[in-house]
C-alpha cells in the first residue's frame, strides 16, 4: 500500500491511498475540524444538487 501525505498543516492534513477495493484507484483522506466538515458537506449538498 502506497500512501501519499500531500498537506498537513496545524489543524488538518490531506492524503492519498492507493485503493483496497479498486485495482489503480485511489483513496483521498482528509482530517478536519468538526466545523470544517460540517462547512465542507454543506458546499457538496448545494453544488451536487
Amino acid at each position: 500500500m502506497k500512501v501519499e501525505l500531500l498537506s498537513m498543516e496545524k489543524k488538518w492534513a490531506f492524503l492519498l491511498v492507493d485503493s483496497r477495493e479498486v485495482d489503480g484507484g485511489i483513496e483521498v483522506g482528509i482530517a478536519l475540524s468538526m466545523r470544517e466538515i460540517k462547512l465542507l458537506v454543506s458546499y457538496f449538498v448545494v453544488e451536487l444538487a
